[in-house]
C-alpha cells in the first residue's frame, strides 16, 4: 500500500469520521429541534384547555351581567371574538403541525374528534355574535355547555400524548448519544446501514407524509368549496324569506307596526299609510299614543302601563285611533311585548279596522232594543218554537191573553194551551205546514181557542213563519192575537 493510498485512506478515514461525527451532531441538533416544536404543541394544546374555559365563561358573562344595550357591548363581544378566532387558530395549527411534522396517528385521531366540537362551539358562539337576544344566547351557551366537558377530556389526552412522545424521543436522543459515542469507528463500516439507510426511510417517511397532508389538504379545500355553495344558498334562501315577509308585512289588510321600549315607532306597514294616511316618515317620529282618540287615550295608556309593570306578554284591547283626516277608527288590537328580564325593549302590534263591525254592533243593538220595545208593549203574543212546537221565547204581553207569565210557557208545548177538539183540527193540517215553511210558501192563519187562567177559553188567531239557520229549517214564530170579539160578532 502506497504512502498515497495510505494517505488517500487516511484522508478518506478522516472525512468519514469527521463527516460520520458532522451527521451525527446534526442529527442530535435535528432531534432536540423536534423536542422544542413538541414543547411548543404542548403548551399550545394546555392553551386551548385554558382559552375553551374563558369562551365558556364569557359567554355566561354575556348572558348574565348584560342588559339588552349591552349585549352588544363592543369589549365583551370584541373579547369573545378574539378568544374564538385565536382558539381555532391554535386548533387548525395543531392538526397542521401534527399532519405535516409529526405524523402521529393517535394524536390526529384526537384532534379529528375534537374538529367537530370546536366547530359547534364556534359556530354557537358567531350565533351569539350575530344575535344578542336572551333566548338564542340561553340556548347557544346550552349548546357550549353540551360539548366542553368532552372537549377539555380529549384535550387532556391529547396533552398527555404530545408528553408521552415528546418523553420517547429524549429517551431516544440519548439512545442516539451514546451510540454515536461508542460506534463512531464502526459507523465508517457500516454508514451505509446507519447513515444512508435510515436518512433514505427517513426521506421516504416523510414524503408519505407530505402525500397524506396534500390529500388531507385537497379533501379540506373540496369541504370548503361545499360549504362555500352551502352558504351561498342559505344566502339566497334568506333574502328570498326576507322578501316573501316584507311583501307578506306591507300587504296584509291589518296595521302592522313595531314600537322600541319608550313606545315609539321604529316600524310601519304601508297599510297603516294608506288607511289612516300618516307617511312613515312622520309616524316613525311620534310616540304611539299621539294617534289614540283623545277620549281613549288616558284610558289606553294606564293599560298599557299595566302590562308593562306586570311583564305581561300579550294582551288585545279595542279604541279609536284619529286618522289624518280627523276622523275616529274603531280599531283592534293585539300588543305582545318583549322583556330582557323585566325591561322592556320592543313592542309588536298588529291592529285591525272594525269600525264598520263597530256599526253593525250599535245597529244590532239598536234593531234588538226596537224588538224588545215592540215584544214587550205589543198586546200580541210574540213567541219562538222549536220543529216539536216546544216554546222557546214568549213575549211578557203572555199575561194579557193567557194569563200565565212567559216564564210559565216556556219549555211547554203549544197544544198545551189549545182547545182538545182544535188541538185534533190543528195536528191533522202540521205535515201540510211543515211543507210549505220548509218550501218558503206562505201559511195561512190559524183559528183556534186558547186556555187562559181567568177566562177560560178564547178564541185566537196565529200566524206563523218560519226560521232557518243556514237554509236549514230549525223552528217558526208566531203571533198569536185574541179574536174573540170578532168571532162573537160573526156568530152573532
Amino acid at each position: 500500500m502506497t504512502a498515497r493510498q495510505l494517505r488517500l485512506r487516511y484522508v478518506v478515514f478522516i472525512v468519514s469520521v469527521v463527516a460520520t461525527l458532522l451527521a451525527s451532531q446534526a442529527i442530535v441538533q435535528y432531534d432536540i429541534s423536534l423536542q422544542n416544536r413538541d414543547a411548543r404543541l404542548i403548551n399550545l394544546a394546555g392553551r386551548q384547555r385554558m382559552l375553551s374555559q374563558r369562551i365558556s365563561k364569557l359567554t355566561l358573562f354575556v348572558y348574565y351581567r348584560a342588559n339588552v344595550e349591552d349585549v352588544g357591548g363592543y369589549y365583551r363581544l370584541d373579547t369573545l371574538r378574539a378568544l374564538v378566532d385565536q382558539w381555532s387558530r391554535v386548533h387548525e395549527q395543531l392538526l397542521f403541525e401534527n399532519g405535516q411534522n409529526r405524523g402521529s396517528e393517535s394524536i390526529a385521531t384526537l384532534l379529528a374528534t375534537n374538529t367537530p366540537r370546536v366547530q359547534q362551539i364556534r359556530t354557537a358562539v358567531d350565533s351569539i355574535l350575530a344575535d344578542g337576544r336572551p333566548e338564542n344566547v340561553r340556548q347557544m351557551i346550552r349548546q357550549i355547555a353540551e360539548v366542553e366537558l368532552p372537549y377539555l377530556l380529549t384535550m387532556e389526552q391529547t396533552v398527555n400524548e404530545f408528553q408521552r412522545e415528546a418523553e420517547r424521543k429524549i429517551r431516544y436522543l440519548k439512545r442516539v448519544e451514546w451510540t454515536l459515542a461508542a460506534v463512531a469507528i464502526a459507523l465508517l463500516l457500516l454508514e451505509f446501514m446507519y447513515i444512508f439507510r435510515p436518512t433514505l426511510q427517513r426521506l421516504a417517511l416523510q414524503n408519505e407524509a407530505l402525500v397524506n397532508a396534500n390529500h388531507s389538504l385537497n379533501a379540506s379545500h373540496q369541504k370548503l368549496e361545499e360549504s362555500l355553495t352551502h352558504v351561498q344558498a342559505l344566502r339566497e334562501m334568506l333574502a328570498r324569506n326576507e322578501r316573501q315577509y316584507r311583501d307578506l308585512v306591507n300587504n296584509a289588510l291589518d296595521f302592522i307596526y313595531e314600537l322600541d321600549g319608550q313606545g315609539k315607532f321604529t316600524f310601519v306597514n304601508a297599510r297603516i299609510e294608506s288607511d289612516l294616511g300618516y307617511s312613515r316618515e312622520r309616524l316613525l317620529q311620534k310616540h304611539y299614543s299621539e294617534i289614540i282618540h283623545p277620549d281613549d287615550r288616558a284610558e289606553q295608556q294606564r293599560f298599557y302601563q299595566q302590562q308593562r309593570q306586570e311583564v305581561t306578554e300579550s294582551s288585545y284591547r279595542e279604541f279609536r285611533v284619529v286618522d289624518t283626516y280627523g276622523r275616529a277608527r274603531w280599531v283592534g288590537q293585539n300588543v305582545r311585548m318583549q322583556f330582557v328580564g323585566k325591561q322592556l325593549y320592543r313592542v309588536i302590534a298588529i291592529a285591525r279596522d272594525i269600525s264598520r263591525s263597530k256599526q253593525a254592533d250599535d245597529a244590532l243593538a239598536a234593531h234588538e232594543k226596537l224588538f224588545r220595545l215592540i215584544s214587550e208593549n205589543t198586546r200580541d203574543v210574540i213567541s219562538l218554537h222549536d220543529l216539536e212546537g216546544r216554546f222557546l221565547y214568549v213575549s211578557p204581553s203572555s199575561v194579557h191573553l193567557h194569563g200565565y207569565p212567559a216564564s210559565e210557557m216556556v219549555g211547554k208545548l203549544a197544544t198545551d194551551f189549545m182547545h182538545p177538539d182544535d188541538v185534533t183540527r190543528i195536528e191533522k193540517h202540521v205535515p201540510e205546514m211543515m211543507e210549505k215553511m220548509k218550501k218558503r210558501e206562505p201559511v195561512p192563519p190559524i183559528v183556534f181557542r186558547v186556555a187562559t187562567r181567568h177566562r177560560g177559553f178564547v178564541w185566537a188567531e196565529n200566524v206563523v213563519e218560519p226560521v232557518f239557520t243556514e237554509d236549514a229549517l230549525t223552528g217558526f214564530q208566531s203571533v198569536v192575537r185574541d179574536i174573540s170579539f170578532r168571532e162573537a160578532f160573526n156568530r152573532a
